[in-house]
C-alpha cells in the first residue's frame, strides 16, 4: 500500500509539473555529473534544468532548511534553555559545538547555528525546545512537508540520513525553498557567513561558526556575485548535496542536487548551473493590465489580477513571438505562454461578476442558502423525530399501563366492598 501510494504520488508530481510551471531547456547546460539536480527561477517558479529531479534521495542537506522553517514557524518560547536530557543522545562521530547543560540561547541563534553549521547539538536542542523531544520535532517537519506540497519526503530524523526510511527529491526541496525565501527572519540569516556564540554563565569562552562555503567573500575561491544562500552536506553513501541560490536583479535561480563527488564538484557545478540560468535565460514581464486585456469573458464577467507575471525564457526569445492568454475554467482565471520552447501557465485570479450579472448571483447566492438551510432543517427534524417518537411511546406505553393498573385496582376494591 505505501509502495503504490509514493509511485501514485511521484506520477501526481511529474504530471502536474509538465502541465504546469515548466520550460524545457534548449541551450546547452554545463555538464552535471550529480545524479540527480534542479535548477528552477524562484520567480517564475520555472524549472529550468532537472536530472533526475523527481528521483527519491537520502534529506541529507535539506533537512537543515526544514528543521529552520519547522522552527520559524512554531508557536514556542523564543529563549531556549538546554537540558541535559537534550544531549544525552550525542555521539563522538557527531560534530558538536560544545553546548552544555544551563546555557541559554535566543531561538534565533540555534536557528542561524542550524543554517551555518553542521553542530549535531545545535539541532538536537532546536528539536527538542520547539517539538518537545525530537521524534516531536521530525512528526512536525513531516506535516509542513504535507502542507507545502511535499509529496515525496518523509523523515524520520534531524540528520536526514536514515537509509530506507526517509527520502526527498530535489523538487521537493525546491518547494521547501521557495516558502522559506519568503520570510524574513529567513532572509536575514542568510545573510551571515559566521556568527560567535557569546560567553555566558556556562561557559567562558566565544564559539564562532562559520558556513563551509563562504559564498560572500570576494577572496573566497567559492564566491559567486549575488550568493543569497548555501548549505553544502556530504555522507558517505550519498556523496555530496547542496542547495545554492544567487540573486540579481531581484531574480532568484535555486540549484539543488544529490550525490556530486566532492564538496569542490558540488560547488563548482551549483555555480556554473546559475551562471547558465543567467546568461542563457531573461525575464518577460506580464503587467496586471495586459493580462486584463487577455481575459475575454462573458459579458459583465471579469478578472483581478493581483500581480504582474515574470516569466523566464531563453535569452534569444522575444516577447513579441511568444502567444499570450487567459482561459476561463470553473470561474478560475488561468494565464498561459507558449511558443519558442517556452510553455508556462499560472492561475492569475477568481473570474467575478458585476452589474446585473452580480446582483442575479447574489440573489441565486442567497436562495442556495434558504435551500440549504431549510434541507438542513428538515433533516435535523427527521434525525430527531425517531428519538423523539421512541421516547414518546415509551412515555405513553407507561402512561397506558398506569391507567390500566389504577382501573384494575378500583374494580378489584369494589369487588370487595361488595
Amino acid at each position: 500500500m505505501k509502495i503504490s501510494m509514493r509511485i501514485t504520488a511521484v506520477i501526481l508530481t511529474i504530471v502536474l509539473s509538465i502541465s504546469g510551471l515548466i520550460m524545457t531547456s534548449f541551450a546547452a547546460m554545463p555538464e552535471i555529473h550529480s545524479p540527480s539536480a534542479i535548477l528552477t527561477d524562484l520567480n517564475s517558479d520555472e524549472i529550468l534544468y532537472q536530472k533526475g529531479a523527481y528521483k527519491e534521495v537520502l534529506p541529507s542537506v535539506s533537512t537543515r532548511f526544514m528543521a529552520i522553517y519547522t522552527a520559524i514557524n512554531a508557536d514556542c518560547e523564543q529563549n531556549v534553555a538546554v537540558r541535559q536530557e537534550w544531549l544525552d543522545s550525542l555521539t563522538n562521530d557527531r560534530p558538536r559545538m560544545g553546548i552544555v547543560a544551563g546555557e541559554e540561547f535566543a531561538l534565533k541563534d540555534l536557528i542561524r547555528g542550524v543554517y551555518l553549521s553542521d553542530n549535531y547539538d545545535i539541532y538536537l536542542c532546536l528539536a527538542n525546545h520547539v517539538g518537545s523531544s525530537e521524534k516531536g520535532f521530525v512528526n512536525m517537519m513531516n506535516t509542513n512537508a504535507k502542507k507545502l506540497g511535499m509529496v515525496n519526503t518523509h523523515y524520520e530524523t534531524i540528520s536526514g540520513y536514515e537509509e530506507g526510511k526517509e527520502y526527498t527529491t530535489p523538487y521537493d526541496v525546491h518547494l521547501l525553498i521557495k516558502a522559506l525565501s519568503k520570510n524574513a527572519l529567513f532572509k536575514e540569516i542568510t545573510k551571515d557567513v559566521s556568527y560567535t556564540f557569546k560567553p555566558n554563565k556556562k561557559r567562558k569562552e566565544p564559539v564562532e561558526i562559520r558556513q563551509k562555503l563562504n559564498i560572500n567573500d570576494p577572496q573566497s575561491q567559492w564566491y559567486i556575485s549575488g550568493s543569497k544562500l548555501a548549505k553544502e552536506d556530504s555522507y558517505k553513501k550519498l556523496g555530496h548535496s547542496i542547495v545554492f541560490s544567487v540573486l540579481r536583479d531581484n531574480r532568484e535561480i535555486l540549484w539543488v542536487s544529490f550525490g556530486s563527488e566532492s564538496t569542490d564538484i558540488c560547488a563548482t557545478q551549483a555555480g556554473e548551473a546559475t551562471e547558465f540560468a543567467f546568461s542563457d535565460y531573461k525575464r518577460v514581464i506580464y503587467t496586471k493590465e495586459e493580462i486584463k486585456k487577455l481575459y475575454k469573458g462573458e459579458k459583465n464577467l471579469y478578472i483581478e489580477p493581483t500581480a504582474d507575471i515574470y516569466v523566464t525564457v531563453p535569452s534569444d526569445v522575444e516577447k513579441a513571438s511568444l502567444i499570450a492568454t487567459v482561459k476561463e475554467e470553473d470561474r478560475i482565471a488561468t494565464f498561459k505562454v507558449v511558443g519558442n520552447g517556452v510553455s508556462f501557465e499560472k492561475e492569475v485570479s477568481k473570474v467575478k461578476a458585476s452589474g446585473i450579472r452580480f446582483i442575479w448571483e447574489g440573489i441565486l447566492k442567497i436562495i442556495r442558502w434558504i435551500l440549504a438551510g431549510i434541507i438542513l432543517l428538515i433533516v435535523t427534524i427527521c434525525i430527531l423525530y425517531i428519538p423523539v417518537s421512541v421516547i414518546s411511546a415509551r412515555k405513553a406505553k407507561r402512561l397506558k399501563e398506569k391507567k390500566e393498573e389504577k382501573v384494575r385496582r378500583l374494580k378489584e376494591k369494589m369487588k370487595e366492598n361488595e
